[in-house]
């Protein structure tokens, strides 16, 4: 079903003014002619009679099926007897199918399923279509095939498929299966294998397959915006924190710091719990939810003096013993030049986003 809606494919098929069509979900043995057709019973049959000494070509088709098979060695392996069976069956299957496989054998499964007359072979015969079901109709479902389905036919060539609801709205009765439960075919163009007989062709399903394809890759592209954003939500929260620590630094040392490994705890302090946990986060983590997997939790700010020798497990302490730490989470390869978070002045007053992704991680 996927090679058939490709859209490449769908474009060389109109090309070649090719209609691809699909059969109903259901009842294969009763609706599909080419499951009703007996080439299949008459191939087995065949086997019986055919053999590779029967025709010359055979033993040629054998030797190249056998060379192929051994160049390929590490990708088939089979033991000695399926290589016999498969050679054999091979080698054979062309002679046989130039004898089993004709016209004539082809329409009677067409004939069967009523998609062609009995008589003339060129149009659907719509008893012997109604015929293909588990139970016997009566006679109002009967006339009511006839009545609808001139409306059906024109919906058809409208929209190339005829959706359950409109088969229940009409009044037709609902499919059962096996037991007696009732059976809804109400699977959406998202799933067209499980669908009701349908035009594949048809420019109305075209569209509704690109519709969707649209909105996959609309939903696609607002996670991958929505993993960036985490990304660059807590790059940016590490930047402040930085900022702030160098700003300490440099206020108490009267000149440029650079090197934040050479901080001692008190920089630490002036930093918002926010910023402290971009700072901790990025040193630990290379994804925005790996504090999460790792079920990581994140402690208090506290205070300074009661970090003094780890005598408190806070944001503080655990910033200042990561300092030497790589910075470890890092924007997709590609994705750097996206901007998805927009950068605000480094100031010291309250940001509302900031606080919005301290919620976020814990």
């Amino acid at each position: 079903m996927k090679t058939i809606i490709n859209a490449e494919n769908q474009q060389l098929e109109m090309a070649q003014k090719i209609t691809s069509n699909k059969h109903s979900a259901a009842k294969s043995t009763k609706e599909q002619p080419c499951d009703l057709c007996k080439i299949f019973l008459w191939l087995k049959r065949k086997q019986r009679e055919v053999s590779m000494d029967t025709y010359a070509v055979s033993r040629y088709i054998r030797e190249r099926i056998n060379q192929a098979i051994k160049e390929h060695s590490h990708e088939l392996v089979l033991g000695e007897r399926k290589l016999r069976t498969l050679l054999s069956f091979l080698s054979t299957l062309p002679r046989m199918l130039s004898d089993v496989v004709k016209a004539e054998t082809i329409i009677d499964g067409f004939v069967e399923c009523g998609m062609l007359d009995a008589n003339t072979k060129t149009c659907p015969d719509m008893d012997q279509i109604l015929a293909t079901c588990h139970r016997k109709l009566s006679l109002d479902e009967h006339e009511l095939c006839r009545n609808k389905f001139d409306d059906l036919y024109h919906l058809h060539l409208d929209q190339g498929h005829v959706a359950d609801d409109i088969y229940k709205n009409m009044g037709f009765p609902q499919d059962e299966d096996v037991t007696g439960s009732k059976i809804r075919r109400d699977a959406t163009v998202t799933r067209e294998s499980f669908q009701r007989a349908k035009c594949l062709s048809h420019p109305y399903q075209k569209m509704l397959r690109y519709q969707v394809t649209e909105l996959l890759e609309a939903r696609e592209t607002a996670k991958r915006v929505g993993v960036l954003q985490k990304f660059q939500k807590i790059l940016y929260m590490n930047i402040m924190c930085e900022t702030s620590i160098l700003r300490q630094m440099q206020q108490r040392q009267h000149g440029i710091i650079q090197d934040i490994g050479t901080a001692e705890l008190q920089d630490f302090e002036k930093a918002k719990p926010e910023w402290l946990k971009g700072f901790i986060h990025c040193r630990l983590f290379d994804t925005p939810d790996g504090h999460v997997k790792a079920n990581y939790k994140f402690p208090n700010k506290g205070r300074l003096k009661n970090c003094i020798n780890h005598q408190q497990d806070c944001l503080i302490q655990r910033a200042y013993d990561l300092k030497h730490t790589v910075v470890k989470l890092a924007v997709p390869q590609g994705e750097q030049n996206v901007l998805l978070y927009d950068e605000v002045p480094i100031t010291e007053e309250k940001n509302e986003e900031e606080e919005e992704y301290a919620s976020d991680i814990e």
